[in-house]
C-alpha cells in the first residue's frame, strides 16, 4: 500500500500556494540596514531556511545588490524578484520586474536624490514612476500604507491625485503591516472615501466586481532574524498560488488577489485532507488522484465517472451512502484512499468491493473513518421537502456547522439527569403523602389496644407490647448485619485497580514510561494491602456475626421469663373472670410494631425529599445554562455566517438567526393535553412566542401577564387574564410541572435573503423566508452556508450547480468558494465553467469516457496548459464554440 501512496503523491496536486517575502533591505544599499550580515547571499540562504519560495531585495532607492541575490536564488532553486522601494513624495512604493535589466532601466529613468543618506529621495511622483514601471513590464505596490511614510499617512482622504494613483493599471496591491488592518479598498473598507476609490478603481480598469487590490504582508525586514516574519514577529507573512514560481505567475495571482493571495494569519496553521485516491478495477480501473490541499474540480462530460469519484472519495466517513453505484458494475474491485491529519500522519485505507473500509496500516487500531462534509446530489431537493414536515430540518442541517456537538451531548445528559431525579422525587413524594394513612392506622391499632388496657389488660398488653417492639428491633439488627457481607463481597474496587493497571499495561508509554512504572508500583502495593484488609475484615465479620448470633440468641432466651410472667397474669385474670384473647393481642401489638416502623421510615423521605429539591434546582440551573451555551455557540455561528456572506456576496445578502428556546414538539403536546385544548395554536403560540424556559419562569412566579402579552400577528392579545391565571394554575401542578421542565426544548433557525430592487427610481428591500426560496436559490444558500462554515474538515461537492443558473452562481457561489478554499480542501464534481474556471481551482481533474473506460485525459491548474485546453472543450464545447458565443455577445 506504501507504493500506491508514493504513486500517488508522485503525481502533481496542480497549483499550491508558495511563501514570499517581497520586502527586505540588504546592508550597503539601504542606509537604515546596520547588520553587516544582511547581505544578498545570507538573505537568499536565510529564505531558504524560512521555507520562503520567493523573496525580493527591495532596498531604499538603490538596486546594488539584486544581481547578486539573483545569483544566489538560482542556485537555490528561489524565485527573486528584483525590486526596488522608493521614497516618492506621495509615500513608499515598492515596484517590481522580471529582469535586472528591466529594473536597471527603470531605475535609470528616475530622479534619486542625496542616494545612500536618511534623506535619500526619489523626485518622481508615484503616479508617474508607475507609468514608467508599466511601460517596463512591472507592477508596483504601495508600500505599508496602514503605517509611517505610507500613502494613507502621506496623502490621506481621497484627492483626485490619488484616486489617479489608486485607478493605475500597473497598481497591483497594498502592503500592510497588520493582517488585521482595515485598509483595503474595498467595500469592506469602513473609510467611505477609500471605500469609494476602490469602486472607482474597478469601473474604470473594467474590472471584475471584486477584484480589489491584493492585500499583502512582508517583512519589511532590516535583520536576518526579521526575516520572513511579520511586524510582531510571528512566522505568518504571505502565500502565492502558482503553478510554479515565476515573475508572471506573480502578476497573475496578485491580479486575481482574492484566490490567490492568502494572507498566513487569516488560514490555519494544519488541516485535515484528503491526499488522493486510487481505483483498481470497474469504470475508472487504473486511475489515481493526488489532491490538491485548496480547490479541486473533477469535471467531465456525462457518463464519465465523476459520481463515482465522488461516492469513492465519501467512502473515508466511514457510513454507507446508499448511493446505487457503490457496489455495482462500474465499482472498482479495490479502493484505495489516502488521507492525512492535522498532525501530518498519513493514513492508507482499502475498501473491496462489497466490504468496508479498512486501515492498511493499523489494521486493528487504525482509524477508518474520518470527518468530511459532504453535500450530495439532490440534497437540497431532500432539505428543502423534509423542511416541509419537520420545522428542525433546517436546524440539523445548520448544525453540522456550528460545533455545537459537545455543547448538545452536555444539555442532552442535564435532561438526562433530570428525568432521573424526577423519578426520585415522585417516589419521595409518594411516599410523604402515605404518611397521614400511616398514621391513621396506627391510631386505629393503638385505639383497640388502649380498649385491652380499659378491660384491666394494661400490665399485660405493656410487657406484650415492650416484646413486640424488641423483636422488630432484633430482625433490624440481622437486616443490616446480613448487609455487611454483600458489601464485603462487592468487587468494584478490584475492577478499578485491575483497569488502571491495564491501562498503563497497553504499552504505547513513552514519555512518562518511568512515572508509569511508579504508579503501576503503588497500585500493586495498594491492591496487595487491600486484599490482605478483605481477608481481615472477612475474619472480622465472621467475628461480628457469632457476636450477634449469640446475643440475640441470650437475648431472646431472657424473653422467656417475661412471657411466662405474661401467662401468668392472663391466667390470674381469667381466674377473676377477665377473659384476653393473647392470640389477638399478640397480633395487634406487632402490628403496632410494624405501623410504627413504617410511619418512621416514611417520616424519613421528608428531609430526604428537601434534599433532592436542592439537587433537582442545582440541575434545573445545569440545564439552563447548557441551554444557553447551545444557544450561544448557535447564535455565534449565525453571525459569523452572516458577516462572512457579506464580506462576499453583493447582489443578495443572507441573514441567519435563531430564536432561542422557541421549538418544542413535546412542550406543545403535554400543554394541549393538561388544558384539555384540541389542536389549534394555543400550545404553539406558547411556546413559540413565550418559549418554554420562559413559560416555566412564568408558572413558578405565577406571572400571568407573561403570557397576556403574548400577541397575534395583527397585534391582538391571544390569552385573557382568566385563560392565563388557568394555564398558569393547571401546569403548576407537580407532574405537570415535572413533564414540562423535562421536555427537550431547540432553537429555531430563520433565514432571510434580502435584495434591494431599483424600481422608477426607488429602492425597495425585497425579502424572503428559506420557505418561500425557489429549489435553486435555496440550494444556493445552503452551499454558501456549508462554504461559509469555520470548519476546517474537507468538503466534497456533487454537481452544485444543479438548479442554479449561471448568474447566480457567478455572484453567489463562487465569492464563496474562493473564500472557503483558504481554509480548507475542497473538491467539487461539476460540468460549470464558472465553478471551476471562476472558482480558480488549483486543480482540474479532467475525465473522459473510451468505450467502457474512462480514464483521466487531463490534470493541473487552470495555468496549465493542457489542463486547460481540456477543460475549456468540455465545459465551454471546445475553444471555438466559446470565442463565437463571445461574438455574438458583442464581446471582443
Amino acid at each position: 500500500m506504501i507504493g500506491k501512496l508514493n504513486i500517488c503523491e508522485e503525481l502533481t496536486s496542480g497549483a499550491r500556494f508558495y511563501r514570499g517575502d517581497l520586502h527586505v533591505h540588504s546592508y550597503g544599499a539601504s542606509h537604515d540596514v546596520n547588520d553587516p550580515n544582511m547581505t544578498p547571499e545570507a538573505i537568499v540562504r536565510t529564505a531558504a531556511q524560512e521555507n520562503l519560495s520567493i523573496v525580493a531585495i527591495a532596498d531604499h532607492n538603490e538596486i546594488s545588490n539584486v544581481q547578486a541575490a539573483l545569483d544566489v536564488g538560482s542556485e537555490l532553486g528561489i524565485l527573486v524578484i528584483p525590486a526596488i522601494e522608493l521614497s516618492t513624495p506621495e509615500g513608499h512604493l515598492l515596484c517590481y520586474f522580471e529582469t535586472i535589466e528591466a529594473l536597471s532601466t527603470f531605475h535609470g529613468r528616475l530622479n534619486i536624490v542625496e542616494r545612500h543618506t536618511q534623506t535619500s529621495r526619489c523626485q518622481n511622483g508615484m503616479y508617474d514612476c508607475l507609468n514608467i514601471a508599466k511601460s517596463l513590464g512591472g507592477f508596483g505596490i504601495l508600500a505599508h500604507v496602514d503605517a509611517g511614510s505610507g500613502l494613507e499617512t502621506k496623502l490621506p482622504g481621497a484627492t483626485p491625485h490619488k484616486q489617479d494613483i489608486i485607478s493605475h493599471e500597473a497598481l497591483l496591491g497594498i502592503e500592510l503591516k497588520d493582517s488585521k488592518s482595515e485598509v483595503s479598498y474595498s467595500k469592506n473598507d469602513p473609510d467611505r472615501a477609500r471605500q469609494g476609490m476602490g469602486e472607482k478603481r474597478i469601473n474604470s480598469l473594467g474590472l471584475g466586481e471584486r477584484q480589489y487590490l491584493a492585500r499583502i504582508l512582508n517583512s519589511d525586514s532590516h535583520t536576518l532574524n526579521a526575516l520572513g516574519r511579520n511586524a510582531i514577529n510571528d512566522r505568518k507573512l504571505t502565500r502565492y498560488k502558482m503553478a510554479s514560481p515565476s515573475f508572471q505567475s506573480l502578476r497573475h495571482a496578485l491580479e486575481e488577489g482574492d484566490s490567490r493571495i492568502r494572507l498566513e494569519n487569516e488560514i490555519p496553521n494544519s488541516t485535515p485532507f484528503i491526499l488522493g485516491v486510487a481505483l483498481d478495477g470497474g469504470y475508472l480501473s487504473g486511475q489515481t488522484i493526488h489532491f490538491s490541499q485548496n480547490l479541486n474540480c473533477i469535471i467531465g462530460g456525462r457518463g464519465t465517472g465523476k459520481s463515482t469519484t465522488f461516492e469513492a472519495v465519501r467512502c473515508l466517513t466511514g457510513t454507507d451512502s446508499g448511493a446505487a453505484v457503490v457496489d455495482s458494475s462500474v465499482w472498482p474491485n479495490q479502493l484505495h484512499l489516502f488521507w492525512q491529519d492535522e498532525a501530518g500522519t498519513k493514513h492508507s485505507l482499502l475498501r473491496s468491493m462489497g466490504k468496508s473500509l479498512s486501515n492498511v496500516d493499523d489494521p486493528s487500531d487504525g482509524p477508518i473513518s474520518f470527518e468530511i462534509d459532504c453535500f450530495g446530489q439532490g440534497e437540497a431537493a431532500s432539505v428543502r421537502e423534509q423542511a416541509k414536515s419537520n420545522p428542525l430540518t433546517l436546524l440539523n442541517y445548520l448544525d453540522r456547522f456550528t460545533n455545537a456537538e459537545e455543547l448538545l451531548k452536555e444539555e442532552a445528559l442535564a435532561l438526562k439527569e433530570i428525568k432521573a431525579h424526577q423519578q426520585k422525587m415522585l417516589k419521595a413524594t409518594e411516599n410523604i403523602s402515605e404518611i397521614p394513612n400511616a398514621q391513621r392506622a396506627l391510631t386505629v391499632i393503638q385505639q383497640q389496644i388502649q380498649a385491652f388496657q380499659s378491660a384491666n389488660g394494661a400490665e399485660v398488653i405493656k410487657l406484650q407490647r415492650n416484646l413486640a417492639s424488641e423483636q422488630a428491633k432484633k430482625e433490624s439488627i440481622e437486616e443490616f448485619t446480613n448487609e455487611i457481607v454483600i458489601l464485603l463481597g462487592d468487587s468494584a474496587i478490584e475492577e478499578l485497580i485491575h483497569r488502571a493497571k491495564e491501562t498503563l499495561a497497553a504499552g504505547d508509554i513513552v514519555n512518562g514510561a518511568l512515572e508509569a512504572d511508579n504508579i503501576d508500583t503503588a497500585l500493586s502495593e495498594f491492591e496487595a494491602e487491600f486484599a490482605a484488609a478483605k481477608i481481615t475484615l472477612s475474619h472480622k465479620y465472621r467475628e461480628l456475626q457469632h457476636a450477634v448470633d449469640a446475643s440475640i440468641s441470650a437475648w431472646t432466651e431472657k424473653e422467656k421469663p417475661i412471657r411466662e410472667d405474661i401467662e401468668n397474669k392472663r391466667a390470674a385474670l381469667e381466674l377473676k373472670g377477665v377473659r384476653l384473647d393473647m392470640s389477638h393481642i399478640t397480633k395487634l401489638t406487632n402490628e403496632e410494631s410494624r405501623l410504627s416502623k413504617n410511619l418512621e421510615d416514611l417520616k424519613t423521605w421528608q428531609p430526604h425529599l428537601k434534599q433532592l429539591e436542592v439537587a433537582y434546582n442545582t440541575m434545573l440551573e445545569s440545564r439552563r445554562k447548557a441551554r444557553i451555551k447551545v444557544a450561544r455557540r448557535r447564535q455565534n455561528y449565525a453571525v459569523a455566517a452572516t458577516r462572512a456572506l457579506s464580506e462576499v456576496l453583493s447582489e443578495f445578502q443572507v441573514k441567519l438567526q435563531y430564536a432561542e428556546s422557541s421549538h418544542s414538539d413535546e412542550a406543545v403536546h403535554l400543554i394541549n393535553k393538561e388544558m384539555g385544548w384540541r389542536g389549534g395554536n394555543k400550545a404553539k403560540l406558547l411556546v413559540e412566542q413565550l418559549t418554554t424556559p420562559k413559560l416555566i419562569d412564568a408558572i413558578s412566579k405565577s406571572n400571568w401577564s407573561a403570557i397576556t402579552a403574548i400577541k397575534l400577528e395583527d397585534e391582538v392579545q391571544q390569552f385573557s387574564e382568566a385563560e392565563a391565571k388557568s394555564i398558569i394554575e393547571t401546569l403548576k401542578k407537580p407532574t405537570s410541572s415535572f413533564k414540562l421542565q423535562a421536555c427537550h426544548v431547540n432553537d429555531l433557525p430563520r433565514l432571510t435573503v434580502s435584495k434591494q430592487v431599483d424600481n422608477a427610481g426607488k429602492i425597495r428591500n425585497l425579502q424572503r423566508e428559506f420557505a418561500e426560496l425557489s429549489l435553486g436559490q435555496q440550494q444556493s444558500v445552503l452551499l454558501a452556508l456549508i462554504l461559509s462554515a469555520e470548519s476546517t474538515r474537507p468538503l466534497i461537492i456533487d454537481q452544485p450547480e444543479d438548479n442554479l443558473d449561471s448568474e447566480f452562481i457567478f455572484h453567489t457561489f463562487v465569492p464563496v468558494l474562493r473564500r472557503a478554499k483558504e481554509r480548507r480542501q475542497v473538491i467539487i464534481i461539476t460540468h460549470n465553467a464558472n465553478i471551476a474556471v471562476l472558482g480558480d481551482a488549483e486543480q482540474l481533474v479532467v475525465l473522459k469516457s473510451n468505450n467502457d473506460k474512462s480514464i483521466i485525459a487531463a490534470r493541473g491548474s487552470i495555468d496549465d496548459i493542457e489542463a486547460r485546453d481540456a477543460a475549456c472543450k468540455i465545459l465551454e464545447g471546445a475553444k471555438e464554440a466559446f470565442t463565437r458565443r463571445a461574438r455574438i455577445y458583442g464581446i471582443r
